[in-house]
């Protein structure tokens, strides 16, 4: 039985990049994407409190790359 629960939210934005990176490569990598709490706040059970979203896909770069995380993670404005 299909749970959807389990598939993450995503938005337009983010399954054309993923489209787009399937085509190229012809496989689907791991793959994550930001999530703004602004435009989903029903999925969240609390309030989230923020400094700042990053602003642009080199912030999430320099931020993937400072945590050394070993997949893409695509900036969802």
């Amino acid at each position: 039985m299909f749970d959807p629960s389990a598939v993450p939210p995503d938005s337009l934005y983010v399954r054309k990049i993923v489209a787009r990176r399937y085509a190229e490569r012809g496989f689907y990598s791991d793959i994550l994407w930001t999530l703004h709490p602004r435009y989903y706040p029903q999925l969240f059970k609390t309030k989230i409190v923020y400094e700042a979203y990053p602003q642009s896909q080199e912030e999430v770069d320099e931020m993937r790359a400072r945590l050394r995380l070993p997949v893409s993670v695509i900036y969802d404005p």
